[in-house]
């Protein structure tokens, strides 16, 4: 017999879910139990409707919306900081110059 928790055992063949107890330890559709033979997969049963899972997508799309747009600010002000960084390095130049170094 084999257990999973959060899922479930599928025969592809029969095309249907299988009790757990129906599943051999080689993971077969137990022929002992009425089951074909064949191999089982297990599938992972989410629980969740379509609408579901649309509104968990428009909600993770909102959220990478706002990490794009920290992003997109962070790559700005690290434009302005670079840009900066270039004026205190031309002054620094222009004052070695004006020292005649």
């Amino acid at each position: 017999m084999n257990d999973k928790s959060n899922g479930y055992w599928w025969c592809p063949f029969c095309q249907c879910r299988i009790e757990p107890q129906d599943v051999t330890n080689q993971e077969t559709h137990d022929i002992r139990a009425g089951g074909c033979g064949n191999s089982v997969v297990w599938g992972i049963d989410l629980g969740l409707s379509y609408k579901q899972l649309q509104s968990e997508n428009r909600e993770l799309k909102k959220r990478l919306s706002r990490i794009e747009d920290k992003i997109n600010s962070f790559a700005e002000n690290t434009e302005d900081v670079k840009a900066e960084i270039r004026v205190v390095l031309l002054i620094a130049e222009v004052l070695e110059l004006a020292e005649g170094k």
